[in-house]
């Protein structure tokens, strides 16, 4: 089974629909597996995994998924073309946005993708 497969309604993947529902242990377990693309959680028009948790999800799930290998901390989602950083900052998620910044992977200068 390829874990990063979505679904045939939403694109969604099994570690998207464990994070939406709250099941932190099964987010814990996609996180920790290799095969698991963190990055390729939402398709079509949903934001990345990273951008949607910034937007309002709980902190936890930002930190889990800051702390797994592989992950992209500046990629814009489909959404908007929003990096989490911009959504997080927008949103006044003060404990995310410090996260962010932690990281030395974090491009400060990175610019948010919007359609004219």
């Amino acid at each position: 089974m390829n874990p990063n497969l979505g679904d045939t309604i939403y694109g969604r993947t099994p570690l998207t629909w464990a994070a939406k529902n709250g099941h932190e242990r099964v987010v814990n377990m996609f996180l920790e597996r290799e095969d698991v693309d963190p990055d390729r959680a939402c398709a079509g028009s949903d934001p990345t995994l990273l951008s949607w948790w910034t937007e309002g999800g709980p902190d936890y799930l930002t930190r889990l998924s800051l702390e797994c290998e592989g992950i992209d901390p500046d990629q814009a989602g489909a959404d908007h073309g929003r990096t989490p950083l911009s959504l997080a900052a927008e949103g006044g998620h003060v404990g995310i946005v410090k996260m962010l910044l932690e990281r030395k992977d974090v491009n400060l200068d990175h610019s948010d993708i919007t359609e004219g």
